[in-house]
């Protein structure tokens, strides 16, 4: 798995310094270069931080649009670019859209009006492939688009082979729910467009009046529709968390048992599912401890929505939330305590080879040791949500005290080792800096590095993740 989701926040961080009018040029020359087929791997990392970059500032983003771009629009709050989040209603997964257009544009008869009004777009692209999606002829084409789904789902729903075909055809049965999901979606267009004018500013600020009146917005939704609005609501809010106070101000109690009977009481399934996603996002990263950023990040979710609905509603009178809220607190603390575990032992191991040669032999991967511990110092301020409190606070305390003991005695060893045997301990002090800089922070790793006699580093000498992801932009 690439370190992309790493660049393309580090990458919006960087667009957050720049005029909007340059961050605009950059994304409208990446959607020409797509629409032209001159995709580049570095084009999805810039979009990804073109969309985190809008959803933070609320800076809105002039784009240009061919076609199959236009059509696709009203699908972006929805899409995932992890396939296991299109198992969840109200998220589709990415990888469909081309399946998806291959499909609906397949010369047959049953495409014929969708393929004529296609072509009859042609008149009106002057700009070779670009233009507004906000016109008739696209308002025609989803029309046309809704009709098409509606004979696919009823063929499939009396035929097993049609079933069949079609799932070959969108890559699967994840083709077929995304398909249904689609077709709400444009039923539900401009009911949405008139949602989202009627939001506020983004980022959301959240407050008892503003939760009132979110929730009054969303009560113009039937239950089983929620999930849209409520996804494009929560990329406007600082965390999916905070639909749960929206819950709360329309029903005026904290007791589950009351809330189920709530027309918002969707809200609550929503965030349940939020849990879900995050645990699925957490369960592979952590066996392997790759993609460490996506990681920590997945754990926050988890983290800040079980600890609201932890601080914020009474459980007790819901059996059915109150199970499937708990089963996921379980199944990550499971997750989670067995690299808590190993983080003291393999850094006392790391320290020990630093400190004299008898513990040399016993080293064991400097680098997933900084990672255990970096996953340690990640999780303490939520040691409480995700049930390990005892266990993490414990193992912190061990790894502060044993970076402030060893640190010193590794320092004076660097210093006075000379040659050979120098060279074979450069490496594992670097990391055992890099492990001192995520306990204590950097001024406390630079006064190691120093007392080691290391040279400082030169942040000029190595390019940025930032300058790297606009180097290869600038190459495509």
């Amino acid at each position: 798995m690439t370190d992309a989701p790493s660049k393309a926040d580090k990458l919006a961080a960087y667009f957050r310094t720049l005029p909007p009018q340059t961050v605009e040029a950059l994304v409208q020359e990446v959607d020409r270069a797509r629409s032209e087929d001159r995709s580049d791997p570095s084009h999805e990392i810039i979009l990804t931080a073109v969309r985190s970059f809008c959803r933070k500032t609320g800076i809105k983003i002039t784009r240009y649009f061919d076609r199959k771009r236009a059509f696709f629009l009203p699908f972006e709050p929805f899409l995932t670019d992890n396939s296991n989040e299109a198992v969840f209603f109200g998220r589709i997964y990415r990888g469909v859209l081309d399946p998806v257009w291959d499909w609906l544009t397949e010369h047959n008869d049953d495409n014929a009006a969708f393929n004529a009004q296609l072509q009859a777009a042609s008149y009106l692209d002057p700009k070779g492939g670009l233009f507004d999606p906000d016109t008739e002829f696209m308002d025609a084409l989803h029309q046309l688009a809704i009709s098409r789904f509606d004979r696919a789902l009823d063929d499939i729903g009396q035929d097993e082979k049609s079933r069949m075909r079609l799932g070959l055809q969108l890559g699967g049965p994840d083709g077929i729910q995304s398909l249904r999901e689609m077709r709400e979606v444009l039923l539900l267009r401009d009911h949405l467009t008139r949602f989202c004018k009627a939001l506020p500013p983004t980022p959301v600020a959240m407050s008892p009046d503003m939760a009132q009146h979110l929730a009054g917005l969303l009560l113009h939704f039937e239950p089983n529709q929620l999930v849209f609005p409520c996804r494009i609501l929560a990329q406007h809010l600082d965390s999916t968390a905070h639909l749960l106070p929206v819950l709360l101000a329309k029903a005026g109690t904290d007791d589950a048992g009351k809330l189920v009977g709530s027309p918002l009481a969707p809200i609550m399934n929503i965030l349940i599912d939020e849990l879900a996603i995050a645990k699925a996002v957490i369960a592979p990263l952590v066996d392997s401890l790759r993609d460490m950023d996506v990681l920590i990040d997945a754990l926050r979710r988890f983290a800040a929505i079980s600890g609201v609905i932890e601080a914020t509603v009474d459980l007790s009178t819901a059996e059915d939330w109150r199970s499937k809220i708990g089963a996921h607190r379980r199944d990550v603390s499971d997750l989670l305590r067995r690299p808590t575990e190993l983080a003291f032992p393999r850094l006392r191991r790391l320290t020990a080879g630093l400190i004299s040669d008898s513990g040399r032999a016993r080293v064991i991967d400097p680098e997933e040791t900084r990672d255990l511990v970096r996953l340690v110092v990640a999780l303490k301020p939520y040691r409480a949500e995700i049930a390990l409190n005892e266990l993490l606070t414990t193992t912190h305390r061990q790894i502060e005290d044993l970076v402030d003991t060893s640190g010193k005695m590794a320092a004076d060893r660097m210093r006075t080792v000379q040659g050979i045997k120098r060279d074979e301990l450069l490496p594992r002090f670097e990391m055992f800096l890099e492990i001192a800089e995520i306990v204590y922070g950097d001024v406390y790793a630079l006064s190691l590095r120093r007392m080691g006699r290391l040279p400082e580093r030169d942040p000029g000498a190595q390019t940025t993740a930032e300058e790297q992801v606009m180097s290869e932009a600038t190459a495509a």
